[in-house]
């Protein structure tokens, strides 16, 4: 009986598509508010941690990056460093920097680093083409 439950698992687990995060619970002063997944403008890891900003606010939740970002819609989240992990509605501009590198303007006004190993997912991502993404040297 107990192989029949574990197959019957597995396989509705492999059939079924894993639905994305939509809500995060946070505790604000001894309650539990739920935030919206869509309202998170980013996440910034923080040890064991992850500080969700939302607005002018931001909450710490006991989460690493690796066990968020899978559960995260990749339509609206995608990571642009190592220790961020950005919603893709709120990219305003991306300011080259160095050594490959970019700087992430926010519809806020939050600047993020946009590390060069993310750089190229971004650009895909956001559709920017190869002759836009380096412009020609004279």
């Amino acid at each position: 009986m107990r192989a029949l439950i574990a197959d019957y698992v597995a396989t509705t687990q492999q059939t079924s598509p894993r639905q994305p995060l939509d809500r995060v619970a946070v505790k604000v002063d001894g309650v539990l508010k739920i935030v919206r997944t869509a309202d998170v403008d980013w996440r910034e890891t923080d040890g064991n941690y992850i500080r969700l900003h939302v607005g002018g606010t931001s909450h710490l939740i006991r989460m690493t990056a690796a066990s968020i970002e899978p559960q995260l819609d990749p339509r609206s989240f995608i990571r642009i460093h190592r220790r961020y992990i950005v919603n893709v509605d709120r990219i305003v501009e991306v300011q080259p920097w160095f050594a490959g590198d970019a700087i992430i303007v926010l519809r806020n006004g939050a600047k993020l680093r946009l590390s060069r190993t993310y750089r190229e997912r971004l650009h895909n991502r956001i559709g920017v083409r190869a002759e836009v993404a380096e412009p020609a040297v004279p």
